[in-house]
């Protein structure tokens, strides 16, 4: 087996033992995109700069949009655009 899917492997397992022992926390908050196309999100106050989060390819963000954010580990990832019904 080679070195690069022995490690995968690794990550795997190691994700799936946290899962069963109750280790690993899933955060998802909301967020705002700001003029500047920051987010900041409701939890934390600060700034996140555009480039040090994810999104969805194709996604078009705008300035004041609330936004859905999943922390993967200390990664922001926004995963939609959403609206008040």
């Amino acid at each position: 087996m080679s070195n690069k899917i022995q490690k995968l492997g690794n990550v795997l397992n190691d994700r799936m033992q946290k899962a069963i022992t109750g280790r690993a926390t899933v955060t998802v908050e909301l967020g705002v995109i700001n003029s500047n196309a920051s987010l900041t999100t409701d939890g934390i106050p600060a700034e996140i700069p555009k480039g040090d989060y994810y999104m969805p390819q194709g996604v078009e963000l705008h300035p004041g949009d609330r936004v859905l954010v999943a922390w993967c580990g200390m990664t922001p990832v926004i995963t939609a655009v959403v609206v008040q019904s």
